[in-house]
């Protein structure tokens, strides 16, 4: 695994630990997750995530057929945050981005994170 990079897998990691021995589970690969991915690899933790879809991005990742208990965004939806609110202080939105982004824009900025291998 590169460093500074995420396990995503869809069973059992057998990835090995790291010389710390703290590997640490990241249930889903959507905002909350990928955050949570983030904060691990910032602390020198080993993050495996267990995603049960084939895409990241949670609920910002809008499908034209939404499959049966799994949410999306509607295609309109626009965030109720900034953009700089929901930034990470390593990560700032560019300028260029509107304030309050399309469901695409966010989608496209989580996946941007590179945090996942």
């Amino acid at each position: 695994m590169a460093p500074n990079q995420a396990t995503t897998t869809r069973a059992t990691s057998t990835e090995p630990l790291d010389e710390s021995g703290r590997r640490v589970a990241i249930i889903g690969a959507g905002a909350s997750g990928l955050a949570a991915i983030k904060c691990c690899l910032d602390e020198g933790l080993v993050p495996v995530c267990f995603e049960r879809t084939s895409e990241f991005g949670g609920l910002w990742r809008y499908k034209d057929d939404p499959v049966e208990g799994q949410g999306c965004v509607m295609k309109s939806t626009v965030i109720n945050v900034s953009k700089e609110m929901m930034s990470y202080s390593d990560f700032p939105a560019p300028e260029n981005l509107p304030i309050f982004m399309h469901n695409s824009q966010v989608c496209r900025r989580l996946l941007s994170l590179k945090v996942l291998s």
